[in-house]
Protein backbone atom coordinates (compact mmCIF):
# COMPACT_ATOMS: atom_id res chain seq x y z
CA UNK A 1 0.00 0.00 0.00
CA UNK A 2 1.62 3.25 -0.73
CA UNK A 3 1.40 6.44 1.33
CA UNK A 4 0.28 9.30 0.58
CA UNK A 5 1.25 13.03 1.56
CA UNK A 6 0.01 16.36 1.02
CA UNK A 7 1.74 19.70 2.18
CA UNK A 8 -0.75 21.75 2.69
CA UNK A 9 -0.26 25.89 3.97
CA UNK A 10 -1.88 26.61 6.83
CA UNK A 11 -3.42 29.56 4.94
CA UNK A 12 -4.36 26.69 2.56
CA UNK A 13 -6.43 24.53 5.69
CA UNK A 14 -8.43 27.47 6.67
CA UNK A 15 -9.86 28.14 3.23
CA UNK A 16 -10.72 24.43 2.38
CA UNK A 17 -12.62 24.73 5.74
CA UNK A 18 -14.05 27.72 4.83
CA UNK A 19 -15.30 26.85 2.24
CA UNK A 20 -16.68 23.20 2.97
CA UNK A 21 -18.65 25.33 6.12
CA UNK A 22 -19.92 27.34 3.45
CA UNK A 23 -21.30 24.52 1.38
CA UNK A 24 -25.30 24.09 1.52
CA UNK A 25 -27.36 20.85 1.12
CA UNK A 26 -29.35 20.52 -1.79
CA UNK A 27 -33.08 21.72 -1.86
CA UNK A 28 -34.36 18.34 -1.81
CA UNK A 29 -32.31 17.30 0.93
CA UNK A 30 -33.25 20.55 2.84
CA UNK A 31 -36.90 19.52 2.10
CA UNK A 32 -36.22 15.95 3.68
CA UNK A 33 -34.93 17.57 6.65
CA UNK A 34 -37.97 19.61 7.41
CA UNK A 35 -39.94 17.09 6.51
CA UNK A 36 -38.12 14.77 9.21
CA UNK A 37 -38.59 17.47 11.74
CA UNK A 38 -42.25 17.97 11.50
CA UNK A 39 -42.57 14.20 11.13
CA UNK A 40 -44.27 13.80 14.41
CA UNK A 41 -46.92 16.11 13.93
CA UNK A 42 -47.81 15.10 10.68
CA UNK A 43 -48.45 11.27 12.18
CA UNK A 44 -50.60 13.47 14.88
CA UNK A 45 -52.78 15.13 12.89
CA UNK A 46 -53.18 11.81 10.44
CA UNK A 47 -54.13 9.91 13.62
CA UNK A 48 -56.97 12.44 14.35
CA UNK A 49 -58.32 12.03 11.09
CA UNK A 50 -56.63 14.81 9.09
CA UNK A 51 -56.34 13.83 5.10
CA UNK A 52 -52.92 14.05 3.27
CA UNK A 53 -54.04 16.44 1.26
CA UNK A 54 -54.94 18.89 4.32
CA UNK A 55 -51.85 18.14 5.69
CA UNK A 56 -50.30 19.14 2.30
CA UNK A 57 -51.61 22.02 1.78
CA UNK A 58 -51.03 23.56 5.48
CA UNK A 59 -47.68 22.41 4.64
CA UNK A 60 -47.71 24.51 1.69
CA UNK A 61 -49.26 27.56 3.62
CA UNK A 62 -46.48 27.70 5.90
CA UNK A 63 -43.51 27.22 3.42
CA UNK A 64 -42.99 23.67 2.96
CA UNK A 65 -44.33 23.07 -0.91
CA UNK A 66 -44.60 19.08 -1.69
CA UNK A 67 -46.41 17.28 -4.27
CA UNK A 68 -48.92 14.94 -2.98
CA UNK A 69 -46.57 12.24 -4.53
CA UNK A 70 -43.54 13.79 -2.51
CA UNK A 71 -45.38 13.67 0.58
CA UNK A 72 -46.30 10.20 0.32
CA UNK A 73 -42.60 9.10 -0.40
CA UNK A 74 -41.24 10.99 2.24
CA UNK A 75 -44.02 9.88 4.73
CA UNK A 76 -43.67 6.01 3.84
CA UNK A 77 -39.86 6.73 4.02
CA UNK A 78 -40.26 8.13 8.09
CA UNK A 79 -42.69 5.77 8.99
CA UNK A 80 -40.32 2.27 7.55
CA UNK A 81 -37.44 4.07 8.97
CA UNK A 82 -39.15 4.50 12.51
CA UNK A 83 -40.61 1.04 12.56
CA UNK A 84 -37.10 -0.16 11.42
CA UNK A 85 -35.30 1.75 14.85
CA UNK A 86 -38.52 0.23 17.09
CA UNK A 87 -39.84 3.99 17.29
CA UNK A 88 -43.07 3.95 16.07
CA UNK A 89 -45.81 6.97 16.55
CA UNK A 90 -46.03 8.53 20.35
CA UNK A 91 -49.05 9.45 21.06
CA UNK A 92 -49.22 12.99 22.35
CA UNK A 93 -51.78 11.82 25.47
CA UNK A 94 -50.74 8.87 27.10
CA UNK A 95 -46.47 9.06 25.66
CA UNK A 96 -46.77 5.55 24.73
CA UNK A 97 -46.08 4.75 21.25
CA UNK A 98 -47.33 2.18 18.54
CA UNK A 99 -45.86 1.09 15.02
CA UNK A 100 -46.39 3.61 12.42
CA UNK A 101 -49.18 1.87 9.89
CA UNK A 102 -47.83 0.09 6.40
CA UNK A 103 -49.00 1.58 3.65
CA UNK A 104 -51.93 -0.28 3.00
CA UNK A 105 -53.02 0.92 6.70
CA UNK A 106 -52.84 4.03 5.90
CA UNK A 107 -54.26 3.62 2.27
CA UNK A 108 -57.75 2.29 3.76
CA UNK A 109 -57.43 5.17 6.54
CA UNK A 110 -57.26 7.47 4.04
CA UNK A 111 -60.70 6.47 2.10
CA UNK A 112 -61.00 6.66 -1.46
CA UNK A 113 -58.39 9.56 -1.32
CA UNK A 114 -54.89 8.21 -3.44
Amino acid sequence: MSQMTTNIEPRGIDTLMKSLDALQPTGERTTAAKFTALYANVEQALTRGVTQRAVVEALERDGLKLHPAKFKKLLEEARAQRNENGEGIRCHVCGGTKPTPSESEAQLEEGSEK
